[in-house]
């Protein structure tokens, strides 16, 4: 994510994230680690802890919206 744009919110207000068996499923192990980083950056940043709690609610089977909006999270 180094060449990454940056974004002025953490989520998009109108995401609606689902358990869609169409998608592409993620490796989970990763995706844990992301959320558990972002889980700890929420004590500084407090801004960012409903999107980092809506996201960590499909950490049992992450697919590649859940992802994606984790990733958002970071930028």
């Amino acid at each position: 994510m180094l060449d990454c744009n940056s974004s002025v919110t953490s989520a998009d207000t109108r995401l609606k994230l689902e358990v869609d068996e169409n998608n592409d499923t993620v490796d989970s192990t990763m995706f844990r680690q992301l959320i558990d980083s972002l889980r700890y950056m929420c004590q500084t940043r407090p801004d960012i802890s409903y999107a980092v709690g809506y996201a960590s609610r499909f950490m049992s089977k992450p697919l590649k919206p859940h992802l994606l909006a984790a990733k958002r999270i970071l930028r």
